[in-house]
């Protein structure tokens, strides 16, 4: 085993800037021992970053100390990131990514002697089949629950699978705890005598958001829509309660309580003009992947609702009190229905926590904050060691100590 770090040469697989969110943390760690990844940024950048061409990874979009000495490299496809690996001597690769292209290529590799290591980038490891992992020396994920999850997914009783899960705990995490909210109040403008809401906004163009319906504020227009599409299968959706309507109890809420709302989006999001009008303040995506604005806004808060789980699970971190709204479709979805089963259980165990899981039944307001849980009670930090993994701080470490001793 390769153990000594003058040797060791890790390359980070960025598949989208996004990624470099889940790689910054791990980046400080190496920076410390004085060791610099290589950025392996594709494949085929040209598409990769097709909708944000000035994100591409370059040093601008993570800047901390010891980022200029942080190599980057653009492949392609796997073929010739391959040459690159050889070319830059690369003893392991590092990937918050995977499917079956990565599977393959991880083989390839494997043959040169080249250690592969995967790590959590919150749910998508649920989708990763166990055949998949098999060229991984390393599938690190974040917490005692996560693990528990994917076995149960699975149903996973092989000792050569069990043997490459690792727990490491969730390295943005870690950063999201030293956080000081006035600090980042002060950074961004926002009102210091004032309750915040923040709302994570969602992409409304998905087949599941009953064709567009969901994210309409006009249900007239919507139904002209579906008669002329003949899409009579969706009428039954016209009166449901949707994003406008939702949108809209938040905004009132916000005025009943004399509470500043404020919205974050993504770039890939297209957000209705109604959701950027509703709120006191709008973030874009910045082009800073570090440090998080997610994390950032998350820490300034008081309440926050989402519609992602990633959301609501570095709320509960932070204890800050929140909220999780899913619709039917997402419930009922074959594909998700038992992970997102499992996380809203394990997310029940916090009174900070509040769930929606049928938006038919959504309120017209909520109570006021003065009636809601502030932080997570002491008999409470078990459970969330258990949800999210170690809040020691040195979840980074553990990453990069996973790596250099295999």
């Amino acid at each position: 085993m390769l153990k000594n770090n003058s040797i060791r040469k890790i390359a980070m697989i960025v598949s989208k800037s996004s990624f470099l969110k889940g790689f910054a943390p791990i980046i400080i760690e190496m920076a410390k021992r004085n060791m610099f990844p290589l950025l392996l940024c594709g494949p085929n950048p040209e598409t990769s970053f097709a909708k944000s061409p000035s994100q591409k990874p370059i040093k601008e979009n993570i800047n901390f100390p010891g980022v200029e000495k942080v190599e980057f490299a653009y492949f392609i496809d796997f073929k010739q990131a391959e040459k690159i690996i050889k070319d830059h001597n690369i003893t392991d690769i590092l990937t918050i990514h995977f499917d079956k292209e990565f599977s393959v290529f991880f083989k390839r590799i494997k043959k040169n002697k080249v250690k592969t290591h995967y790590l959590q980038f919150y749910g998508d490891f649920l989708y990763f089949q166990p055949e998949l992992i098999n060229p991984i020396d390393n599938f690190m994920l974040y917490s005692k629950a996560m693990v528990e999850s994917y076995i149960e997914t699975y149903n996973l009783k092989d000792n050569f699978y069990l043997k490459k899960i690792k727990i490491v705990g969730n390295p943005n995490i870690d950063l999201a705890q030293k956080m000081n909210k006035w600090e980042i109040r002060k950074k961004y403008n926002l009102p210091e005598n004032k309750k915040i809401i923040l709302f994570f906004s969602t992409i409304l163009e998905l087949d599941f958001r009953r064709k567009n319906i969901f994210g309409s504020d006009n249900r007239f227009k919507s139904l002209l829509k579906i008669l002329y599409q003949k899409h009579f299968n969706q009428l039954k959706n016209i009166f449901k309660v949707n994003y406008f309507d939702i949108i809209k109890v938040f905004r009132r809420w916000a005025n009943s309580n004399k509470a500043f709302f404020i919205v974050k989006t993504k770039l890939k999001h297209k957000d209705p003009k109604y959701l950027i009008k509703s709120a006191d303040k709008f973030f874009q995506e910045p082009l800073n992947w570090y440090p998080s604005l997610s994390l950032e806004l998350i820490a300034a808060s008081d309440f926050v609702v989402s519609m992602s789980f990633s959301s609501t699970i570095e709320s509960v971190a932070a204890s800050i009190p929140c909220l999780q709204i899913l619709d039917e479709t997402q419930l009922n979805n074959q594909t998700t229905k038992k992970i997102n089963e499992r996380i809203i259980k394990n997310l029940n165990d916090f009174s900070i926590f509040l769930n929606y899981q049928n938006i038919s039944s959504f309120p017209e307001k909520f109570p006021s904050f003065s009636s809601l849980p502030r932080q997570i009670k002491t008999d409470e930090k078990n459970n969330l060691s258990y949800l999210i993994g170690s809040q020691d701080g040195l979840s980074s470490k553990r990453v990069l100590d996973c790596i250099l001793n295999t």
